[in-house]
């Protein structure tokens, strides 16, 4: 973490990290922290990176992405007021899409298919997709919301609607505690699949409970590996992106140091060509009785109920 402390303003003589939270404002002090971190680097590290007039960023290596906004890209809030855009039409970012309420799960996951949503992506580990429904009705794990979002897929295919024209889903698990990380060889993987599908043209919904942690953790990669950006600056994105919510909750997003030294391994690795070896462990998991996750879980379910694939 930076040792480094800057005064927060010309008037005020406690000093604060430049690591705190973005966008919170110090007691009795009118700087915004978000002044007090680096500027954004277009420096020779970021090799894939050019803005335009606007400010706006586009990725050289990929320009079919869309640009990212200048920020603070108050623009980039999400559909519900736990979610946010991470690429503008490509990604959404937020909190785990359902819940015991039949009509506020349905509401949630409609609003996702009707944006095009076709990959969600779920980083809990508390998330079971083989949890009966008595279980989860009584409190003992979570909906498995895809199910319902299958039904959803099904019954706008049989209705015509026109606003959902998806003609199978897909979803991506990869298991991490809250506030931790898996290893990085798995999040490495589950990187190159969803980069895959974004450039594909596929659009996705990436989440963990609360779509802080585990979910920052990984939109940092991306925007990092599609843009071009150095460690510093992907998170300064996520960050932003992240705090356009309706409901940001005032958190880091990635939420915790372990969770940001990934973003920085998988980021450098990137440029070393080298990422850490299967079924090794952070340190920290490592302590903490982790067992490494050897890859992501894949399925794609189709109209009908179908799995298509493994």
């Amino acid at each position: 973490q930076p040792k480094e402390h800057r005064a927060c303003s010309a008037n005020c003589s406690q000093t604060l990290r430049t690591n705190r939270v973005l966008n919170a404002r110090h007691t009795g002090c009118d700087v915004n922290l978000d002044d007090l971190l680096p500027p954004i680097r277009r420096g020779a590290s970021s090799k894939n990176v050019a803005y335009n007039s606007g400010g706006m960023l586009r990725s050289e290596a990929y320009p079919q992405l869309p640009p990212l906004p200048k920020l603070p890209a108050k623009e980039m809030a999400g559909p519900t007021p736990w979610s946010n855009w991470a690429i503008p039409g490509r990604v959404i970012a937020g909190a785990y899409p359902a819940s015991l309420d039949d009509a506020e799960t349905e509401k949630i996951l409609t609003t996702m298919l009707e944006l095009g949503i076709n990959t969600f992506v779920c980083l809990q580990a508390e998330v079971n997709i083989n949890t009966p429904e008595h279980a989860w009705r009584a409190g003992h794990g979570l909906r498995p919301y895809i199910k319902d979002a299958q039904k959803i897929l099904s019954k706008a295919h049989e209705q015509g609607n026109s606003k959902i024209t998806q003609q199978k889903i897909d979803f991506l698990h990869l298991p991490i505690i809250d506030g931790n990380v898996t290893t990085d060889s798995a999040m490495n993987r589950l990187a190159e699949d969803c980069m895959e599908r974004i450039l594909r043209g596929e659009r996705l919904y990436i989440h963990c409970w609360g779509g802080h942690g585990r979910t920052g953790t990984l939109v940092a990669i991306l925007l990092g590996r599609l843009y071009g950006l150095p460690y510093t600056n992907a998170l300064r994105y996520t960050q932003a992106f992240h705090d356009s919510r309706v409901y940001p909750q005032g958190v880091r997003s990635p939420q915790t140091p372990v969770q940001r030294a990934q973003v920085r391994r998988l980021l450098a690795s990137q440029s070393a060509g080298s990422i850490s070896s299967p079924g090794s462990l952070n340190p920290m998991a490592a302590a903490r009785g982790i067992a490494p996750v050897r890859a992501p879980v894949s399925s794609s379910i189709g109209v009908g109920g179908k799995a298509i694939g493994a």
